[in-house]
């Protein structure tokens, strides 16, 4: 017997039969509609984090924006902390302080990016993680490679290489002459 599933606020609700004990019974089950999106490049990263640390991270990829952007204030902060009480029964503990580090070992690893001009603004790496479509995705990259000096972001996290590795191109000098007038005459 196939039921539909029916969008619910922000939750995709499906019925379901199940047997349990020789009964068969129709059982509701619920799923987050919208979420983000984790690309496998990200692997030789996630397996230095321990899993607070992790846990952190899906919890701020969850947050942010369709830009990937997060503010990560206290408020934020407080919250995660009850998150984790509360799917841990409160068998886990995560102190405020244990965030702060929580934050630099992901801005360390390059999945956070600190906007330099604020103090709890961050940018989710789209590198890893994208929350929105691939045009979404594509659009936000562009952005950050194209403003990465007006947002005073380390474009070293965008980058594949170090930028220390990259070559500058071998570019012929234009040699030129400017007049009093202002106008310019590119000599050959």
């Amino acid at each position: 017997m196939q039921k539909k599933v029916a969008m619910v606020k922000n939750k995709i609700e499906k019925k379901v039969m199940l047997t349990k004990e020789n009964v068969i019974f129709e059982h509701s089950v619920s799923f987050k509609k919208d979420g983000f999106i984790s690309l496998f490049n990200a692997q030789h990263i996630y397996i230095e984090l321990n899993s607070k640390q992790r846990c952190f991270f899906d919890f701020l990829c969850e947050k942010m924006d369709y830009k990937n952007r997060v503010n990560i204030n206290g408020d934020l902060r407080d919250e995660f902390i009850c998150f984790v009480k509360k799917i841990t029964s409160d068998k886990v503990k995560v102190s405020s302080r244990s965030l702060f580090d929580y934050i630099d070992k992901l801005i360390e690893f390059k999945l956070l990016v600190p906007f330099k001009n604020t103090t709890s603004l961050y940018v989710v790496n789209p590198k890893y993680v994208y929350k929105g479509t691939q045009k979404d995705r594509i659009e936000i990259l562009n952005d950050l490679f194209e403003n990465h000096l007006k947002y005073e972001i380390d474009i070293q996290a965008l980058l594949n290489v170090p930028i220390s590795e990259i070559e500058i191109p071998d570019i012929p000098q234009i040699k030129f002459k400017t007049y009093e007038d202002g106008t310019i005459e590119i000599l050959e």
